[in-house]
């Protein structure tokens, strides 16, 4: 009696450890399990956040290449402006220095004009002052030519002598009034001559001060740019700064997220995945393929990553059908993939209809091939209406077209 008493209370120990293992590694499981929809959910808040900063980075970098491009540009014209006033103001001393040649010209030709009109006019006075006194009868040393005349030749030789003196200052001053014509024509000319070189400086002087204010403009903007690329480089920083920290924290949700996605990975290992083969997947939307499986460069971040599944072109609200009979083991907004729907098909197959407009099934229903589960929308990170499709063996992705 006391034998079977003591069996009784052994079995009875040994089943409530059998539970209490059973329920630790029921609760471990549910603990992984929601820690890998966190971490799944952590890892795409990340790289949202990241691929907007690649934008925002691209975009900075756009308009930093368009800022130094403007810069080197008024550099250019800087350079091409200030050339061009050294030129307008080496021009401008050479007209000054030839002006200053012309005016001093100018200045000696009007004294020699001045002098030969005064030497014209004192000779004038002369010549009225001679024939006044031989008209006149003033007495003049010419009387006395006359009044020592012993004969009538002496006479005659007085009167030439008169003659040929009167003569001589009328040829002087026909002689200083030639020189006063071509000096007033000499300073008429260099008066000419300066007038011209007088326009000459005003348009050179003028175009200097243009070219001066177009170089005046153009070292403002081209210091307001060298600001606006300081700024830039600065937002630049600061956005690289961001988003590097952004990447070391989304690697490491990644490395968490591995190690349980492997835990998870054990938990299922009774399971047997089968080979995917035509035909086993119906296509779930009438459309042509837009984006195949595989590398490809990002329609919206322009940088190169891998695509998981297929896009399937199709016109918003288009029915999206389930591929094959399963249950539906999410619903609802995830991240890049906008609104989605989860179907797992057994045998460690789901497949993934993302982008969605809308859903017409819920968590936990079961569905039958070709049912419909919601409609083509553009939801997410997305370039227009499409279908993006996805079959998971074991979570992992494979080439939906191995499937269908």
């Amino acid at each position: 009696m006391r034998g079977s008493a003591t069996r009784g209370r052994t079995l009875l120990s040994f089943a409530l450890a059998l539970a209490f293992v059973a329920s630790i590694s029921s609760d471990a499981g549910a603990y992984h399990s929601d820690r890998q929809r966190e971490l799944q959910r952590l890892i795409q808040q990340k790289q949202q956040q990241i691929a907007s900063l690649n934008g925002q980075e691209q975009t900075l970098l756009a308009r930093l290449s368009e800022s130094s491009a403007r810069q080197a540009l008024l550099e250019s014209e800087l350079r091409s402006a200030e050339a061009r006033l050294a030129v307008a103001r080496r021009e401008l001393a050479k007209i000054e220095r030839r002006l200053d040649v012309v005016s001093g010209q100018l200045t000696a030709a009007t004294r020699e004009l001045e002098q030969t009109i005064a030497d014209l006019q004192e000779q004038q006075r002369r010549l009225d002052a001679r024939v006044a006194e031989i008209y006149m009868g003033a007495p003049t040393a010419y009387e006395s030519l006359y009044e020592r005349a012993q004969s009538f030749t002496d006479v005659v030789d007085a009167t030439a002598y008169v003659n040929s003196v009167v003569s001589a200052d009328r040829a002087m001053l026909d002689e200083l009034e030639h020189t006063k014509a071509e000096v007033e024509a000499k300073r008429a000319e260099i008066e000419q001559r300066k007038d011209a070189l007088e326009a000459d400086r005003k348009s050179a002087a003028e175009t200097a001060s243009r070219i001066n204010d177009i170089r005046s403009e153009r070292a403002a903007k081209h210091a307001a740019i060298a600001q606006e690329v300081v700024y830039q480089r600065a937002i630049l920083a600061e956005l690289q700064k961001q988003k590097s920290h952004y990447e070391h924290v989304l690697r490491s949700y990644e490395r968490e997220s591995q190690k349980i996605a492997d835990f998870l990975r054990g938990q299922q290992s009774g399971q047997q995945a089968i080979q995917g083969r035509g035909g086993w997947l119906k296509w779930p939307v009438s459309g042509t393929i837009t984006s195949g499986y595989g590398w490809r460069t990002h329609p919206i971040y322009n940088y190169r990553s891998f695509h998981t599944g297929i896009d399937i072109g199709a016109p918003s609200g288009a029915t999206v059908k389930a591929a094959r009979h399963g249950e539906v083991v999410y619903t609802g907004y995830n991240g890049a993939y906008g609104l989605v729907v989860i179907i797992d098909h057994g045998n460690a197959v789901a497949t993934l209809y993302a982008h969605l407009s809308q859903t017409y099934v819920r968590t936990g229903e079961n569905v039958s091939t070709l049912e419909s589960v919601g409609a083509v929308g553009s939801t997410g990170w997305s370039t227009g209406p499409h279908l993006h499709f996805e079959v998971r063996v074991n979570g992992e992705h494979q080439n939906p077209m191995i499937w269908l």
